[in-house]
């Protein structure tokens, strides 16, 4: 059979083998809301070479619009920024150090509830310093020079909604006063751990509520409701009674709000 003119036996060929993530800080959105996310360039346990000419790019729905000045590299080597496309380009990914890449940004929440937001990233890279155009086409026979990766996010637009009315209104000294809480999950997907929360006046006294509160701490009043599917409204009843030293036309300050485990928590309403 053939032998090689040196005579050194077979030779092993070693190529960059790079992965592609991208994330979301929380799958689940608000409209309006900020939402973090992490891109991340690593070689694999497959890769035995520095990879070269790396680009990188984010693609965002029109329902996520990126923060303006957001976009930061928090490792790896130094990158080039095209703000305007979300384009990356990075030399040199030295395998012998293990490098990676990370990146931040932000993008702002356009989309309605119950939209399902895709974000992607994608990745290509060559073996060699320099354009190599048809390494970065995946065509290669086995997967030989696939050098392209691709990568998706998925968030789902969700909000909690809640509402407050006093009857009477206006309340009578010495007299109970009934509020009522009306809340909702305006998602298709379920909310866990929701916190409603309701700081009552001081010129009011607690008598009761139903459902019965979780807890409650001088004159703030709450409720966790483990797990709120989407098929509300719901509703919430405080009886209190009305200080009878309160002065004629006092006004009464109540302050609510709700959170959970996928939203960020908000200013009370007040």
């Amino acid at each position: 059979g053939k032998r090689d003119a040196d005579g050194a036996g077979p030779i092993a060929i070693v190529e960059p083998d790079l992965q592609l993530e991208i994330w979301p800080a929380h799958t689940f959105a608000a409209p309006g809301s900020r939402i973090s996310f992490w891109i991340n360039v690593s070689h694999t346990d497959y890769s035995g070479a520095s990879a070269f000419d790396l680009e990188m790019q984010a693609l965002l729905p029109e329902a996520l619009a990126y923060e303006p000045g957001s976009a930061e590299l928090l490792a790896g080597p130094a990158a080039s920024f095209d703000e305007q496309n979300l384009h990356w380009h990075i030399d040199t990914l030295d395998w012998m150090e293990s490098q990676k890449a990370v990146i931040h940004f932000n993008a702002i929440c356009q989309g309605q509830t119950g939209d399902r937001l895709t974000a992607s990233a994608h990745l290509t890279w060559t073996s060699q310093p320099g354009e190599s155009q048809g390494e970065r086409t995946g065509a290669g026979d086995a997967g030989i020079n696939d050098y392209h990766r691709d990568g998706l996010a998925v968030v789902d637009v969700m909000d909690l909604s809640l509402n407050k009315t006093a009857d009477p209104n206006p309340a009578p000294v010495g007299e109970i006063l009934t509020y009522t809480l009306t809340y909702e999950n305006l998602g298709n997907s379920s909310a866990s751990n929701v916190n409603i929360a309701d700081e009552l006046d001081p010129g009011v006294t607690f008598l009761s509520a139903d459902p019965n509160p979780s807890g409650a701490n001088a004159q703030t009043i709450n409720w966790t409701i483990p797990m709120l599917i989407a098929d509300g409204p719901h509703t919430i009843s405080i009886q209190v009674l009305v200080n009878d030293t309160l002065p004629d036309g006092a006004l009464l300050k109540n302050c609510f709000t709700i959170s959970s485990n996928e939203l960020e928590r908000r200013p009370p309403i007040c």
